[in-house]
């Protein structure tokens, strides 16, 4: 939890650098490719294990069709043009997968005390006075 701690704050400082510099295709770009990872990666693991777990057979070709497709179709959804209630369809989705990812690859305490730390950085970066996130909020 604290190498988490350590991670998320150092990538909240980067973020807030990046834009103070005003490098909004480097934050563009990350955040792109995190949502990428996340809907083409992710939902692989999670839709394998859930065809391991049924026992239901799919060649590779037909997944990677069907990851093709719905990764394709989230990151339309969420960086161009979408009805508003499938792009936070998406949204909701990769904050699952996230969940999901944590629950099946951390221990039952770690996941808590994961959720603890996040919830605390969350509330120091937006309520200190000299919070990253607050920073970003006033500029």
């Amino acid at each position: 939890a604290g190498i988490m701690l350590i991670v998320i704050a150092v990538m909240t400082g980067l973020l807030v650098l990046a834009y103070k510099y005003e490098c909004k295709r480097l934050i563009h770009g990350w955040l792109f490719l995190s949502s990428l990872m996340l809907l083409f990666l992710f939902s692989y693991l999670y839709l394998s294990e859930v065809l391991k777990a049924y026992n239901l057979p799919m060649d590779y070709i037909t997944l990677g069709i069907i990851i093709w497709n719905f990764g394709m179709m989230g990151m339309f959804s969420i960086y161009w043009k979408a009805p508003l209630m499938l792009q936070q369809a998406y949204l909701i989705f990769i904050s699952a997968l996230m969940a999901l990812i944590f629950i099946k690859y951390l221990p039952n305490w770690t996941t808590w005390v994961v959720l603890a730390v996040i919830s605390l950085w969350d509330l120091f970066a937006v309520l200190a006075p000299f919070g990253p996130l607050r920073i970003l909020v006033e500029t």
